[in-house]
């Protein structure tokens, strides 16, 4: 069985903090804080959509769908500094 890392390393945990297997609910605030690993189904979900690791962060993931807003605070901070 592979580590659980929580939603944060989960591939459906999504870059505005939702997650497939309880949209278009929130993530229940047991698993997303932790308390439960969510490795098997509960019984109020609509699908049988759980835990399934990914190699990358949600940081990680954000920061490759959207480089751009990098490379802007980037270049906002060195015109800062020439100031």
């Amino acid at each position: 069985m592979t580590e659980y890392k929580g939603c944060k390393y989960c591939k459906h945990f999504q870059l505005d903090g939702s997650c497939a297997a309880f949209a278009p609910d929130p993530i229940p605030l047991p698993i997303v804080s932790g308390q439960i690993q969510h490795t098997k189904p509960l019984h109020s979900q609509k699908n049988s959509i759980v835990y399934e690791p990914t190699d990358k962060s949600i940081h990680q993931r954000f920061i490759e769908q959207f480089p751009e807003r990098l490379s802007v605070n980037k270049n906002a901070k060195k015109k800062k500094k020439r100031q």
